[in-house]
């Protein structure tokens, strides 16, 4: 019975860790705890990990991932994004790193994705899901 309850114990405080830490959420630095890519020269005036300057996503996207084409195309703050026989509409968003929010018309594994870079080299938005697109400018 000693043994359980120790066991329970420990389970109890690694489980309220987890809760205190948020699973590696927020530090507080302002990125979302967000790996940043090394690529990111789009990066707001002031260097601000997740930050891009939502002038550098303007335009349209394209690339596949996975085997599945994605579209994406920015006007001003509004985002539209086809993929795998899905369309989203969503806009560009700061949550302390520059976003794309995203409703879908089917799962597309594409609602909350981190804008890690946008550049004359590409986009790439990771989805947090394991979903990353890398896309290239198309207009």
């Amino acid at each position: 019975m000693r043994i359980r309850t120790s066991l329970a114990a420990t389970g109890l405080a690694a489980v309220a860790a987890l809760a205190l830490t948020g699973c590696g959420g927020d530090d507080d630095k302002g990125d979302g705890g967000t790996k940043q890519s090394p690529s990111a020269s789009a990066s707001a005036p002031g260097g601000s990990p997740g930050k891009v300057d939502s002038a550098s996503l303007q335009g349209s996207w394209a690339g596949k991932t996975a085997g599945t084409s994605v579209n994406v195309t920015v006007t001003g703050t509004a985002v539209t994004l086809t993929a795998q026989g899905t369309s989203c509409d969503g806009e560009v968003a700061d949550h302390g790193a520059t976003m794309l929010a995203m409703k879908c018309s089917a799962e597309s594994g594409r609602t909350m994705g981190t804008v890690a870079s946008a550049d004359a080299a590409g986009l790439v938005v990771d989805w947090g899901n394991g979903l990353t697109d890398r896309l290239a400018k198309t207009g």
